[in-house]
């Protein structure tokens, strides 16, 4: 499967490595202005701004907020969380298959050998959705 934010992560490893970015407000700013490192932007790098050349922009707070959250941190993070749930998913998938193809099975399976599942205490062999009722009861009992 291929990786579709391969330029984020190449955008996000060639960044510095500054944990925090900050809107600039009050006395220095008004809010619309990105700086990294460091609140004060004398001492803060300085990221971006949202404001226009006329300063009549719309949105400019919202979109410095924004550009302030989703620093480097956040967004190393997200990736992070991301590839850890599609492990997770590729793994149930597979489990998924596995039971698929093991519910399928013929029952004829049971007496010409080879892999099969769903033998009850009464000695009779499941499959499909029996297999799925008799699991799906088990399941429900540990439960309790």
């Amino acid at each position: 499967m291929a990786d579709s934010f391969v330029a984020l992560r190449c955008a996000l490893a060639d960044l510095p490595k500054i944990e925090r970015w900050f809107v600039v407000g009050a006395p220095w700013g008004k809010g619309d202005f990105i700086v990294a490192g460091h609140p004060d932007p004398h001492l803060g790098r300085y990221i971006a701004d949202t404001e226009d050349f006329d300063g009549e922009g719309e949105h400019v707070l919202e979109h410095a907020a924004f550009i302030a959250a989703a620093n480097p941190a956040t967004v190393a993070r997200l990736l992070q969380e991301r590839d850890a749930l599609l492990a997770a998913q590729i793994a149930n998938a597979e489990h998924a298959n596995r039971y698929a193809w093991l519910r399928e099975r013929d029952l004829s399976t049971i007496l010409q050998g080879g892999v099969f599942a769903g033998k009850t205490p009464e000695n009779v062999v499941l499959n499909g959705s029996d297999l799925d009722a008799a699991i799906d009861a088990e399941r429900a009992s540990t439960r309790l």
